[in-house]
């Protein structure tokens, strides 16, 4: 079998050099293409949001009221497509002769790949990525004596409605927090070290702000990411109190506060103003995942 097939390096990635033949256009667009294929472990991504749904037959609709919402590290490329995928689920040193633990495997290094390179960062778009069953269509290759190994991702992006009820629901780490003190890394939301970090949260001119809800991670969330050293907060959480300029140790179960209780912590640009003093006995003191803000109000 010929294979003279040269391949580009793209960081931990290598790309084959693939030259496609011209196609004729076709009408049929990415969800048409998508409609035809039986989908798999289908799962929408929404920033630092996951929703696990499952299987999905051609045209079948599936509603998403009242599912459960996995808060996950999208920057952690890898350790997230293991979570999607079930590698997370195995020992570090998986059985290659397991074909489900390839197959896992598999998918998990092209997810990782598509996250890296597009998900990466804020998204208002929700992504939705799917594995196909069965083998592809491989007519877009120059010529017919290939075989062709690995599997299929599907992807596509929906457009998010943020506002119910007269309420607007957004992330607020749109914007990356002013670093005080510490050491932070905003890329990856997490602190180093045992000095503590204080952080300025941006909640926007534009919104009343109704409620602000601090979401660490979820147990699966940090299971996927015991490989790399990176364990979520724990430890003593402060607000700055605008109305005596101390820090008010807040309740370690508490991750939910109303407008009436952030009262004196909201400056007068709409900013709070948090402390993380991590608890120094746990494990690790480097790669600290700090808690993900959403903030609910209403425009003004």
């Amino acid at each position: 079998m010929e294979n003279n097939l040269t391949y580009t390096r793209n960081g931990d990635y290598l790309i084959p050099d693939l030259k496609l033949s011209e196609q004729p256009e076709k009408p049929l667009g990415k969800y048409g293409r998508m409609r035809k294929a039986y989908l798999k472990e289908h799962r929408p991504l929404i920033y630092n949001q996951l929703l696990l749904i499952g299987n999905m037959e051609p045209g079948e609709t599936i509603s998403l009221d009242n599912r459960q919402v996995t808060f996950c590290a999208t920057n952690f490329s890898y350790a997230l497509a293991s979570q999607i995928t079930g590698v997370s689920l195995y020992d570090r040193n998986g059985d290659m002769e397991d074909a489900t633990y390839v197959q896992a495997l598999e998918r998990a290094n092209l997810l990782s790949f598509y996250i890296e390179n597009y998900l990466s960062g804020y998204h208002a778009q929700a992504s939705v990525v799917a594995f196909g069953r069965g083998k592809e269509n491989l007519d877009f290759l120059k010529k017919n004596d290939y075989e062709a190994y690995g599997c299929t991702l599907l992807t596509s992006e929906l457009d998010v409605n943020y506002e119910k009820g007269g309420n607007v629901y957004r992330s607020a780490m749109q914007k990356q927090p002013n670093v005080l003190s510490g050491e932070y890394d905003a890329d990856r939301n997490t602190m180093y070290g045992m000095a503590p970090v204080i952080l300025e949260y941006y909640l926007g001119n534009e919104t009343d702000v109704e409620a602000l809800d601090f979401h660490p991670l979820t147990a699966e969330a940090s299971d996927s990411l015991r490989y790399y050293y990176t364990v979520p907060f724990t430890g003593g959480m402060y607000f700055y109190n605008y109305n005596t300029g101390d820090y008010d140790l807040m309740k370690p179960e508490k991750d939910h506060y109303t407008r009436e209780e952030l009262e004196e912590y909201l400056s007068p640009g709409n900013t709070i103003t948090v402390k993380y003093v991590y608890d120094t006995t746990g494990e690790y003191t480097w790669n600290i995942m700090l808690p993900v803000l959403t903030v609910t109000g209403r425009s003004k």
